[in-house]
């Protein structure tokens, strides 16, 4: 009897474990997913700068060939101005092209660290189902156990 007492003892001891062990899990499930939550939001934020950075790419190269078209219409007339026009439009184009390089280069990180934080919480995931299946075997034995010991107290 002592010893049915002592086994339920440690089962509930080890119970006890489980489910803060589990709560652990849980909580740093929580984190990831809030983690995940925000650097989805930071992903949508870099994807509509993006956006709008190869829209104005786009805008500036139509600019510089109507410029370049203009140029080579006007011959004589205003070529040096419209030189220095053409100059400027590709000095912004090349800094355009570096700022999408750059937003494609964020993106990419974010969609990577977005990857590695959904594997993280599909781990965590399971870990914690498995330990949830671990807990309620642990309820079982221990109310199997209870029950032993209540039909052994009455005898």
């Amino acid at each position: 009897m002592a010893e049915k007492t002592s086994h339920a003892v440690d089962e509930a001891g080890m119970l006890r474990v489980q489910l803060t062990a589990a709560e652990e899990k849980a909580a740093e499930l929580a984190t990831k997913l809030i983690e995940m939550e925000g650097l989805e939001d930071n992903l949508a934020g870099q994807n509509s700068m993006l956006a709008a950075v190869e829209e104005n790419l786009a805008t500036a190269e139509a600019r510089i060939e109507e410029l370049q078209v203009v140029a080579s219409q006007a011959e004589g007339s205003q070529p040096v101005q419209e030189e220095m026009v053409v100059e400027e439009l590709r000095a912004a184009l090349t800094a355009t092209q570096a700022e999408k390089s750059q937003l494609d280069g964020n993106c990419r990180h974010l969609r990577e660290k977005v990857g590695n934080l959904n594997g993280q919480i599909e781990q965590l995931q399971a870990e914690l189902e498995s330990m949830q299946a671990d807990t309620l075997e642990f309820h079982s034995i221990v109310e199997e156990m209870e029950a032993q010991l209540r039909s052994a107290e009455s005898r």
